[in-house]
């Protein structure tokens, strides 16, 4: 539901002033739909205009126009944060590089808030700005002629409601009242372009307040399919009892479905990260839990009024437990305990509706026609063998396992700990179109992709626009030292403010996201460890596959077009379909995983996270415990078939290559060598597969490589340590063994192309 307000920026001035202005090109996609009129080619590139913005976010971080700040009613922090405020100084221009002023000349940004506005896709298309003229009147210009982008998407995707102005004097006013969740719209064009944009993100109904109501914004939105109600003309002064008004309106006209919450308890905001969820009451705030995990059923509440707070686990079913936590915390905060006790009995239902209500959402965005055959996806017996069938009919020949993986990389975005997994081979296997695959079968909302990642473009990032997204990082291989860092602070701390990136920006990128990179060498040691590395599948039977598909595909008609629109769009409206949820793995302490190293550490993690994420994945299919999905033995199988050979699933950590490598060597009694020793010893392996499985070697101490001079061959040495060749053994306690191929093929496993194994286990084959 969205409440909206149009009405003018001052009471006689429309939103744009008469000042010159600098339009963008007609290549936009958005200008098709606007029309005609903006159709100017552009002289300022979208790079100039994020370096405006990140320039003026720098400026107000320190300080500078703090005094137009106030005198507009802007300088609240919630106001700034949620819009990326920045300001650009009177005297911008001389911050500017020579050729940078030459595009910018004549433009009249400075003195004024900057409001940067973003395409779907997170890039800066406009720049709107606000201040003074010289009658000390409000005035308001953009770059573009007719607006482009949103201003504070993350706004409707952060909020079930919405208050949409088109006026900044209410915007400021709206936020000083509490009312955090207001959206300023730049009038009828900005409605229209923006439209189909605030459905997708879940907008299903608008309550209309307009000061002059043309109809032209409610038909904009009626035409995306937004249900408009309630037109009323107020005035621009009155509008804070208005609000007050259209709150109640818009809890009297909510659905019989939606929970009964008092006027006074709302929830304001959510931490997707902690999985808590804000709701405030007059002056009281309240911090609750999403989810209580297992058989444990309290939550965090944490309360907090007048500066004091007062925590604790309970279950807000229990009217006792409820009784007790409000008498301590009425108490020390000085505030009634009946009150509070009645905020616990509403807390609970509310959020409960709140999970309901985005589940909702998320469905609507999958139309009818498509969600039966995603239904009919999510319970198919053999999911994914499905799915890879459906990366061989894209084009990605053999590599079942590297197929699966990288799709569960996916899949874990859902998780509150994702998987960062590499698609590693040499340059000519071209990694980066497996992974464009999974990123086209991710919806476009759920993805991020980076053709080249900089740390500018993480930079451009809101702090919404990652969180629970795949990233998807084409030639990793060639990040710049500062790109890597900012990885490695986003996997570590699960966030990156912008000062972490040497720069004067405010604010910062949240997590958790999941990361799929493609690479045709070693990644940079700042973020090597980041990853799991998947490789590539280089073996002469492999290249053989691909040769003969491609002689295949010039002898017959190609995939048509509107075959591939199909799998892609079962593949968006089955990922839409699955619900964000825990995930408990109830034979987790059967598992036995190799401790030798240190690295198991973080490798056993991301192996759990496989495990969920391909639960999460068979989410129809699986029980639920407490609001969780339940992860089975097949989980842990599949998981386990999977890895093998990725991770260092064995006593000692080595990989799959790194084991052959070693059983070659100890057969033939290489006691020290050289790369051309190698030659013969393994005539398929490639020189690159060779120096992963050396490295490999050397990491884990079988191998030492004593320095030499220059010009000479370097020499490897087996350590004593090398006597024994190491064994997989990841595996279940209690005489249930990691499956053989032969067990994999008879209750499914990894289908074959044309085969007709399922990929899912069965309990009764299990146990049998």
């Amino acid at each position: 539901m969205v409440m909206l307000l149009a009405t003018d920026m001052s009471p006689d001035q429309p939103i744009s002033d008469d000042e010159p202005i600098v339009v963008l090109g007609d290549d936009d996609p958005l200008i098709a739909s606007v029309g005609a009129s903006s159709a100017v080619v552009s002289s300022i590139p979208p790079i100039l205009l994020s370096r405006l913005a990140t320039f003026a976010q720098g400026r107000l971080q320190a300080g500078e126009g703090n005094a137009l700040l106030v005198a507009l009613g802007a300088d609240q922090p919630r106001l700034i944060a949620t819009y990326r405020m920045g300001y650009l100084p009177a005297t911008y221009h001389d911050a500017l590089s020579k050729a940078d002023r030459a595009v910018m000349k004549g433009q009249h940004l400075g003195n004024r808030l900057i409001f940067p506005a973003s395409d779907a896709t997170g890039q800066i298309v406009d720049l709107f700005g606000v201040g003074r003229n010289k009658a000390g009147e409000l005035s308001c210009t953009s770059i573009a002629a007719e607006p482009l982008g949103l201003l504070a998407p993350t706004l409707t995707t952060a909020h079930d409601e919405l208050l949409i102005t088109d006026a900044a004097a209410v915007l400021f006013e709206c936020m000083r009242q509490g009312f955090f969740n207001t959206l300023l719209l730049r009038g009828v064009v900005d409605a229209r372009v923006n439209a189909r944009r605030l459905v997708t993100a879940g907008v299903k109904r608008v309550i209309i307040r307009t000061r002059h109501d043309d109809g032209e914004i409610p038909d904009a939105l009626a035409a995306a399919g937004i249900d408009v109600s309630g037109r009323t003309v107020v005035a621009v002064p009155s509008v804070g009892a208005e609000l007050e008004r259209v709150q109640h309106d818009a809890a009297t006209a909510a659905t019989a479905s939606s929970p009964a919450v008092p006027d006074r308890l709302r929830i304001v905001s959510e931490d997707r990260t902690a999985e808590v969820v804000i709701v405030e009451a007059g002056p009281i705030r309240y911090a609750v839990e999403r989810h209580h995990i297992g058989d444990d059923p309290r939550r965090l509440v944490v309360v907090r009024a007048a500066g004091q707070t007062v925590q604790d686990r309970l279950d807000l079913d229990e009217e006792a437990q409820r009784r007790r936590f409000a008498g301590n915390a009425g108490q020390r905060l000085g505030i009634s305990a009946d009150a509070i006790a009645t905020h616990l009995a509403q807390l609970g239902p509310l959020i409960a509706g709140r999970t309901q209500s985005e589940q909702q959402r998320q469905l609507a965005q999958v139309p009818e026609a498509e969600r039966s055959d995603a239904e009919a996806l999510l319970l198919a017996p053999n999911l994914l063998a499905r799915i890879a069938s459906d990366l061989t009919a894209l084009g990605w020949i053999g590599e079942e396992r590297a197929k699966s993986i990288l799709y569960l990389t996916g899949i874990s975005r859902l998780l509150p700990s994702p998987l960062w997994s590499v698609y590693r081979s040499s340059a000519g296997a071209a990694p980066w179109q497996g992974t464009a695959l999974i990123a086209a079968l991710t919806p476009p909302e759920e993805r991020v992709v980076f053709h080249r990642l900089t740390d500018a473009a993480i930079r451009q990032q809101g702090s919404e626009q990652l969180r629970h997204r795949l990233v998807v990082v084409d030639q990793a291989e060639c990040l710049r030292p500062e790109a890597a860092l900012a990885l490695r602070v986003l996997k570590e701390r699960g966030s990156i403010g912008w000062a972490t990136l040497a720069t004067d920006a405010v604010g910062e990128a949240r997590g958790p996201v999941a990361v799929l990179a493609a690479a045709a060498a070693d990644l940079d040691p700042r973020c090597r460890d980041c990853f799991v590395t998947v490789p590539a599948d280089e073996r002469p039977e492999q290249t053989e596959r691909i040769l003969v598909e491609q002689r295949r595909q010039h002898g017959a008609p190609p995939l048509p077009a509107s075959a591939q629109a199909v799998i892609v769009a079962r593949h968006h409206a089955m990922q839409r379909l699955l619900v964000r949820k825990p995930v408990i793995i109830p034979d987790a302490d059967r598992i036995i995983y190799p401790a030798a190293q240190v690295r198991n550490r973080v490798e056993q993690a991301w192996f759990l996270g496989l495990v969920e994420a391909h639960a999460v994945l068979h989410q129809r299919q699986r029980q639920e415990r407490d609001g969780a999905i339940v992860a089975t033995e097949a989980d842990i199988h599949m998981a386990i078939q999977l890895a093998d050979g990725v991770l260092a699933a064995s006593t000692d950590g080595l990989s799959r290559g790194g084991r052959q490598l070693l059983g070659a060597l100890t057969g033939r009694q290489l006691a020290q060598f050289t790369m051309a020793d190698l030659a013969g010893l393994l005539p398929d392996w490639t020189r690159w597969t060779f120096r992963a499985a050396l490295q490999d070697l050397l990491d884990f101490g079988y191998l030492e490589s004593p320095a030499g001079g220059r010009g000479k061959a370097r020499a490897f040495v087996l350590t004593t340590r090398s006597a024994t060749t190491p064994t997989a053994c990841i595996r279940l306690r209690d005489g249930t063994p990691a499956l053989s191929q032969d067990d994999i093929r008879r209750v499914g496993g990894l289908a074959e192309v044309g085969g007709i194994g399922s990929a899912n286990f069965t309990r009764e084959v299990v146990n049998g």
